[in-house]
């Protein structure tokens, strides 16, 4: 994932907060001032589930709003 947003012209951050040790990735949309947007920080937490063949599930997203807060993303 941070390969993919450097390569869009991001800058992503490890997060370097979090019970994963900061693997959570942080980056800045600065929006369009033709269109009167404001800059904003996404927080991007990738999962992997595949050594154990199962999906990735509603629980995974426990604490979202949280994190989004920790990080003062938007």
């Amino acid at each position: 994932m941070r390969e993919l947003l450097l390569v869009r012209g991001f800058h992503p951050r490890w997060s370097g907060e979090g019970p994963d040790g900061g693997r959570d990735l942080t980056f800045t949309e600065l929006g369009s001032p033709l269109l009167g947007s404001k800059p904003r920080t996404w927080l991007v937490s990738c999962k992997d589930y595949s050594a154990s063949g199962k999906a990735v599930g509603q629980g995974a997203l426990d604490g979202c709003i949280e994190a989004v807060r920790q990080h003062d993303a938007q």
